[in-house]
C-alpha cells in the first residue's frame, strides 16, 4: 500500500505539473476543470473551486489505479524487475492507449482530434511523468523487500 501511495503522489504530481505547464500553459484551473469535465461535462468549466478540486481528485484517483495495476504487473512478470525503466517507458505508452482508446471516449470530455504531434507529446509526458516514476518507485520498494 505504501508503494501505491508514494507512486501515486510522485507520479501524479509530476504529471499534473507537466499538464499545467506544457499542455495548459500554466492555467491550472482550466486543466483541472478539464479533468472534472470527464464526469461533469461542460458544466465543469463554469463551476468554481469545487470543480478544480474534483479534477485534482479524479487525477490522483486515476494515477492510483495505474500505480496499483503496474505493481500487480511487476509482481507477475519478472522481466519488469530486470528492465524496470524500459518497462516504465512501455507502461507510459500503455497508459496513453488506455486513456485515449478506452477511458476518454466514455466520458464527457470534448476530445480534439489526435495528431502525431499531440500523440507524441502526450505519450512523452506519460512515459516521463507516469510510467518511469511508477516503475522506479515500484522497483525500489520491491527490490528492498527482496534484499531484507
Amino acid at each position: 500500500m505504501k508503494s501505491i501511495l508514494l507512486a501515486t503522489l510522485i507520479a501524479g504530481t509530476l504529471d499534473a505539473v507537466a499538464a499545467v505547464a506544457i499542455l495548459g500553459k500554466f492555467n491550472y484551473i482550466r486543466v483541472f476543470q478539464f479533468i472534472a469535465s470527464g464526469a461533469f461535462g461542460p458544466a465543469a468549466f463554469t463551476g468554481g473551486s469545487e470543480m478544480v478540486w474534483a479534477g485534482v481528485g479524479f487525477h490522483y484517483f486515476i494515477t492510483a489505479c495505474f500505480s496499483g495495476f503496474y505493481i500487480l504487473l511487476y509482481q507477475s512478470f519478472p522481466v519488469l524487475r530486470r528492465l524496470h525503466l524500459a518497462g516504465g517507458a512501455l507502461y507510459g505508452v500503455f497508459v496513453w492507449l488506455i486513456m485515449n482508446l478506452l477511458l476518454l471516449p466514455r466520458t464527457h470530455v470534448a476530445q480534439a482530434p489526435v495528431t502525431a504531434k499531440s500523440a507524441f507529446l502526450n505519450i512523452g509526458i506519460l512515459i516521463l511523468m507516469i510510467g518511469v516514476p511508477i516503475a522506479y518507485i515500484t522497483h525500489l520498494f520491491f527490490s528492498t523487500e527482496e534484499n531484507e
